[in-house]
């Protein structure tokens, strides 16, 4: 029977047209352990002449060897110890092609201590195939990979229900088996495109129709993936530009990293996020390829500025009326893989791209189990009342779908999952070990060009410097105090304030740690943010001559590579000219 295939491969091999007609589509294949993923994409392999040539006699060797019945499957599960356990433990990418379009298959773990697997290979794919034995109908690993299938965005769904053989190649039986799992897709909000029932130890109904289930008369396996829509290119996306490292080479300062998403040419301008900063691309720099023409998604590059500006990993680089978002608050839904069960009030590492930071579950206002759909509801937790944060459920068990929110100590740049996915996933990490992974939604796009607009001025006063320091009698002066933590800056400086007090001056301390917690974000960046919002408070007030300030701030608070930072005064007498006090205790 495989001599005479594939001499009707060889065939259709030499029919096959050799351009391409459309994009390349990539598709996982899901379901439950042992409904036949492998066995079917070892059958479309073999009957689309996508293997290599001997590939057959070197698998029916193997089994020969080990005592094994020969099974398309072992083209696939070509790892020794999944052979034995007789279950796939990768995620293994595929190429294959129809006279259509090229394909590439992903096939993914169906047993539940490999969620981890399939979820990482459902995320790059724009189409599924859920296979569905027969012979054991829809199971919780059917429900719950479809369930992940939706939260991923994937619309694209086959059903196949495989092993027909093992039930006679019964109607009913596929009928009943459609019936119950169309209306659990339509709870997810799927449409399945098609249920086709199929027998792929046979061959029946994959490449070509099946003389021995007549009652069914639409498209086989191959002819109903022809029949799906193109994935939609990730260079036809906003540019997302990810940097990963910066680098000094022949005297040029390269930003490295990954475009994501969309186009970069020379001489665009590129807004980095989370600075908000803008400058424009100078150079593309590639290894071993051509140094003109733009980088589209998927290329891993280095660029030059023209205008050199503080970027550093994790950074991402957009253009000006496409840029994402930056938050430290968002709503996601997580899928939970471990034992240990998520905690809300615990803090945990995110990664997204190429940003990691620390976060911390500030509530989970839903859970729903992912094989049932049933939502589960508790009261407020406990834990969430004593530790200040929103109420709902206190924990996320393993396999269960929550819908929370989350924090992170410093600005996260991100994407709805449904506009840009490649930033709009992520995974929760603790103790190096991944724990789960989400999908972003609801976060608000702003236009980045109003909190840079042209049309803000510079005002000048009308009252001077001088005609301040007379009615005061003293000029505006800052005193800047800059040590390790605990050398006794706060107190210098309160004692300082109180006795200029006592003299008749206007004066005031503004501590560092009191500016941390009012007036700043959570986390300290001084080098980035915090130093040029202190520094132009400092300039107004000094030039206005209002107050004499004394600031006391840590050096892990001024700059990561000075201990304390001088900073020029205007004078009262343009012939003179005065530098603040700079301090150190």
């Amino acid at each position: 029977m495989i001599e005479k295939a594939n001499a009707q491969r060889s065939t259709s091999n030499a029919q096959r047209p050799t351009p391409d007609i459309e994009p390349k589509l990539s598709v996982v294949f899901v379901g439950h352990v042992d409904h036949g993923k492998s066995t079917l994409i070892g059958r479309i392999l073999h009957d689309t002449g996508s293997l290599p040539e001997g590939k057959i006699e070197e698998i029916k060797k193997a089994c020969a060897a080990e005592g094994m019945e020969f099974e398309f499957a072992f083209l696939l599960d070509a790892l020794l110890e999944e052979q034995k356990q007789n279950v796939t433990i990768d995620t293994t990418e595929i190429p294959f092609r129809t006279a259509r379009r090229r394909y590439a298959i992903i096939d993914a773990p169906g047993h539940k201590e490999f969620l981890k697997n399939m979820i990482t290979g459902a995320s790059r794919a724009g189409a599924a195939i859920l296979v569905i034995g027969a012979d054991e109908g829809v199971r919780e690993q059917s429900r719950r990979h479809a369930y992940l299938l939706s939260m991923l965005g994937i619309k694209q769904v086959i059903v196949v229900v495989n092993k027909m053989d093992l039930v006679g190649y019964s109607e009913n039986r596929f009928r009943e088996i459609e019936k119950e799992y169309r209306k659990f897709l339509q709870e997810l909000g799927l449409n399945a495109h098609t249920f086709i029932p199929a027998s792929a130890k046979e061959g029946e109904n994959v490449a070509r129709a099946s003389m021995k289930m007549k009652w069914y008369c639409a498209a086989n396996v191959l002819g109903a993936l022809d029949l799906l829509e193109p994935q939609k290119r990730e260079v036809d996306l906003p540019l997302r530009f990810c940097v990963q490292d910066v680098y000094r080479f022949d005297g040029r300062r390269i930003i490295a990293g990954r475009i994501e998403t969309g186009t970069l040419r020379v001489g665009d301008e590129l807004i980095f996020s989370p600075a908000n900063k803008s400058s424009i691309v100078a150079t593309i720099e590639r290894w071993n390829g051509p140094a003109d023409g733009p980088a589209v998604a998927g290329d891993s590059i280095g660029i030059t500025l023209a205008e050199q500006i503080f970027v550093e990993r994790g950074y991402v680089a957009s253009h000006q009326n496409e840029t994402p978002i930056e938050t430290n608050r968002f709503h996601a839904d997580l899928f939970w893989i471990v034992r240990e069960p998520l905690r809300v009030g615990h803090f945990y590492d995110l990664r997204l791209a190429a940003q990691q930071v620390k976060c911390q579950i500030v509530s989970i206002e839903q859970v729903m189990d992912s094989s049932t759909l049933e939502i589960k509801s508790d009261p407020p937790s406990v834990a969430a009342a004593t530790s200040g944060v929103a109420g709902g459920r206190e924990q996320l068990e393993r396999n269960d779908v929550g819908r929370l929110t989350i924090q992170t100590r410093s600005p996260l740049v991100i994407d709805n999952h449904d506009r840009i996915p490649n930033l709009g996933r992520f995974v929760i990490i603790d103790d190096d070990q991944i724990c789960g992974g989400g999908t972003i939604s609801g976060g608000v796009y702003t236009d980045r060009s109003v909190a840079k607009s042209k049309n803000i001025f510079w005002t000048e006063e009308k009252i001077t410097a001088r005609e301040r320091a007379m009615r005061t009698g003293h000029r505006g002066a800052v005193v800047w105090l800059t040590g390790l933590s605990g050398a006794g800056k706060s107190t210098i400086a309160q004692s300082i304030e109180r006795d200029l007090f006592h003299r008749g001056m206007n004066t005031y301390v503004l501590d560092g740690d009191n500016l941390s917690k009012c007036l700043l974000t959570r986390r300290w960046k001084f080098a980035k943010r915090a130093i040029p919002r202190i520094s132009t408070r400092r300039r107004v007030q000094v030039k206005s001559g209002s107050s004499l300030e004394l600031m006391r701030l840590t050096r892990r608070q001024t700059t990561r590579r000075s201990s304390c930072i001088q900073i020029s005064k205007p004078s009262m007498n343009p012939s003179r000219r005065f530098s603040n006090s700079c301090c150190r205790a």
